[in-house]
């Protein structure tokens, strides 16, 4: 990006990494609350992130909302799960990517199927690269969040229910935070840093130029759950995707729960602006396709590939590990995109 872009002062935790839509599913839940006294790698008191096993047949954010017994909807009609809830005061239980109230698991399944099969028919250039032998997609039903009355560590409490055998896994809700990106856009230019060697090195490392001649992302949409983006930013906005199904009318026209989302998702506000007030996520998106051969700023690794925005990202550039990451996630997976980024750490 040009070098007006403002730098992330966030120290470096975990390198970049790159997933496909479906293996990001499985590998991050994350959400964003009010964590400004928190840091990268601490718990958020008070919660937990549980996945039942399909032992239990009914929603636990009704359960625990109406005040019901798990035992009632347990295969084996067990009070294991009851007496550890009851023991710690577990207050609400809020299911991580679709909302389960007044659906069994099963139905969740089907809903969320529905939901694939739907993504797979609208981007058929995605789905053809699936592998005969590829796995099913994870499954993101029976997953919640609990909520208990901060007091005790977290990593304690998981502990204890991870012995019930009604609980697939659990894990404490990891505060992580958005990872250094360099700030110094100069393609041709070297020694901005008195280093000996030319800026943009893992450009050339990875030999980009070369590959320049066979193809520069066209047609690839690359999702960037971080941030944001600087929209009108002039060695982006040209790269910006748009969502096919969507007009700006005030209508949630392709049905997918987001009004007027033309150009991604911010799930900080809620809204169809993913404007960037970190500077984290525009830099990672000029990474990946700033404008090429306009004489301006820098070029991306893949300069004619589409960027789609999608804020999880406080101001701050924190959030925590259970729904808000995830939402952007599956967002992105159903809005199209080949390839998610997410440059994070704890």
């Amino acid at each position: 990006m040009s070098a007006h872009t403002r730098r992330c002062d966030v120290p470096r935790r975990r390198a970049v990494w790159v997933a496909r839509p479906v293996a990001a599913l499985a590998i991050l839940l994350v959400s964003v609350i009010p964590v400004n006294a928190l840091a990268a790698g601490d718990v958020v008191p008070g919660r937990i992130i549980v996945k039942f096993r399909d032992s239990l047949t009914a929603s636990a954010t009704d359960l625990v909302a109406n005040r019901q017994p798990f035992s009632s909807a347990l295969t084996d009609g067990s009070d294991s799960l009851d007496q550890l809830n009851q023991a710690l005061g577990i207050t609400a239980a809020d299911a991580v990517f679709v909302s389960q109230r007044g659906m069994s698991p099963s139905e969740t399944r089907a809903v969320l199927q529905s939901a694939f099969d739907t993504a797979k028919t609208r981007f058929p250039q995605r789905t053809a690269r699936i592998p005969p032998d590829a796995p099913p997609p994870p499954d993101l039903t029976n997953i919640y969040t609990l909520s208990y009355p901060a007091g005790i560590d977290p990593h304690i409490v998981c502990n204890r229910y991870r012995t019930d055998p009604h609980v697939a896994w659990c894990q404490p809700d990891y505060i992580v935070s958005t990872d250094f990106v360099p700030n110094d856009p100069y393609f041709q230019s070297s020694g901005s840093w008195d280093q000996s060697y030319r800026d943009l090195w893992g450009l050339k490392s990875v030999n980009a130029k070369s590959a320049w001649d066979g193809t520069q992302g066209e047609g690839i949409v690359v999702a960037v759950v971080d941030s944001g983006l600087d929209l009108t930013h002039p060695d982006i906005a040209a790269n910006v995707w748009s969502n096919p199904g969507e007009v700006a009318n005030g209508i949630d026209d392709d049905s997918n729960g987001h009004i007027d989302d033309l150009h991604g998702w911010d799930f900080i506000q809620d809204d169809a602006v993913p404007q960037d007030e970190l500077g984290h996520g525009t830099h990672v998106a000029g990474t990946i396709a700033a404008v090429g051969n306009n004489s301006l700023g820098i070029i991306g690794i893949a300069p004619r590939a589409q960027i789609m925005p999608v804020r999880v990202f406080d101001g701050a550039g924190n959030t925590s590990s259970d729904g808000t990451l995830a939402a952007g996630i599956l967002y992105a997976v159903l809005s199209g995109a080949d390839v998610i980024n997410n440059s994070l750490g704890v």
